[in-house]
């Protein structure tokens, strides 16, 4: 079911679905030292990301202005190399995360806050998603949010951006 690698710098993988299944699963895994509360952690994960987010800065890769993507050469490894995996990571899955938290419970008022002011003005986010050419996922972000809020808030949410509803 697991596989432990000799190299202490290889990653332990899981070789069959059911293990994590077992693990997420309250009544099936009862000892509760091996039980995984994925919405927990996908809370934890969720925040985590958006602290990072919250770090970024403008032109995280400092490219000349009005350089356009396709003119870079290596873009990846320069993202790589300015922002870093954990960054991108947290620009695509950030919202994923959220998706798959509880939608009730005495810390949604602080996440709801955090989230607002890390996508107020300009989000940064949306930069590192156009040079990680992943700029497609910035709309099934936001609709994961909107969807998020939506079970948080227990009714449709308005939100009213530049004269423009979105429902």
């Amino acid at each position: 079911m697991i596989l432990v690698p000799a190299d202490e710098t290889k990653e332990i993988r899981i070789f069959h679905k059911s293990f994590p299944d077992f693990l997420q699963d309250r009544d099936r895994c009862t000892n509760p030292r091996f039980h995984i509360d994925s919405e927990t952690y996908h809370t934890g994960m969720a925040t985590s990301c958006l602290e990072l987010v919250k770090g970024l800065k403008m032109n995280p890769c400092s490219l000349p202005p009005f350089t356009m993507n396709q003119d870079v050469v290596d873009l990846p490894q320069l993202l790589e190399d300015k922002a870093g995996r954990a960054i991108e990571y947290a620009c695509t899955y950030w919202a994923r995360h959220f998706r798959l938290s509880p939608t009730s419970g005495d810390h949604i008022d602080q996440i709801v806050i955090f989230v607002t002011n890390i996508l107020k003005g300009a989000p940064l986010w949306i930069e590192v998603m156009s040079l990680a050419n992943h700029l497609e996922e910035v709309i099934h972000s936001l609709n994961m949010l909107l969807d998020w809020l939506d079970q948080v808030s227990g009714s449709l949410l308005q939100l009213n951006m530049e004269g423009l509803v979105y429902l």
